[in-house]
């Protein structure tokens, strides 16, 4: 199994568990370091949404830096062992919850993020699909943020939002979204 590593907070250098191979895209240590530098002060005492999870890579970095939770939608059964695995070992268990969905039939009650993540597959162009599915899931709100991991070469339609910042890094963008007040 390829480790990846937590990069900062309470549980830097903490190894995670990964897949073998590429069916899963993690987000490079680079990228996530990047990510929550810019979303630093967010972080603290938030309620995390991570979308596509994974492994959890990206909630457990939240959680490292100081997130109080996090709640992870994912769907592969595989993934989601390594999710609690992970929550195992770094002793987070009591900190996320975990949903065996897919996205697009997350219709959470009773969660308020103060982030959401969404780290889909490249393939699909599923960002504007996302975008608008948080939208009407009521997830998205005028008090969160709203992060997209994508393709760079992806056209992401951002109706209903207004994108506060967008980074390129190789073949992959984050861009950045608030919900439109207009």
């Amino acid at each position: 199994m390829t480790e990846l590593r937590i990069t900062a907070g309470d549980f830097k250098n903490r190894k995670l568990e990964s897949l073998p191979g590429k069916s899963l895209r993690p987000l490079s240590g680079r990228i996530k370091e990047s990510l929550f530098s810019i979303i630093s002060a967010r972080v603290p005492g938030s309620l995390f949404l991570d979308l596509f999870a994974g492994t959890g890579n990206v909630s457990f970095e939240a959680l490292s830096r100081g997130a109080s939770r996090a709640v992870m939608v994912e769907k592969d059964p595989r993934s989601l062992g390594l999710i609690y695995r992970n929550a195992d070992k770094l002793g987070l268990r009591d900190r996320i919850e975990v949903y065996e969905s897919d996205v697009f039939g997350f219709y959470p009650s009773g969660i308020s993020p103060d982030i959401i993540f969404a780290g889909p597959p490249y393939r699909g162009n599923l960002s504007s699909g996302i975008l608008r599915h948080c939208l009407e899931a009521g997830i998205a709100s005028e008090d969160n943020l709203v992060v997209i991991q994508h393709h760079r070469k992806e056209d992401v339609d951002n109706s209903g939002y207004r994108k506060i910042d967008s980074r390129v890094y190789g073949i992959t963008a984050l861009d950045f979204f608030v919900k439109d007040t207009a």
